[in-house]
């Protein structure tokens, strides 16, 4: 499950979900790496929230995303454009 936000200047992943047996095989990584190529091409940033304690906040890193805001719970984290 994909919940994109198409905003004036960004790209808002709002939640990505990848049924568990199908993790960890590049699924997920695939799906964000095309939303960020998209993003490129409108020359805007791609932005999601993350919790704190997620280990997919790794991921998100490989791929490009540096935190920029935090809140008690999550990283706000994006792309550069």
């Amino acid at each position: 499950m994909i919940i994109l936000e198409n905003k004036k200047d960004e790209i808002l992943l709002k939640e990505i979900e990848i049924n568990p047996e199908f993790q960890n095989k590049g699924i997920g990584t695939y799906i964000i790496q095309n939303i960020i190529n998209d993003a490129k091409k409108q020359t805007k940033p791609v932005i999601l929230y993350v919790l704190k304690v997620n280990p997919a906040q790794k991921l998100y890193k490989e791929l490009g995303f540096n935190i920029f805001k935090e809140t008690d719970t999550h990283f706000i984290m994006k792309t550069e454009i």
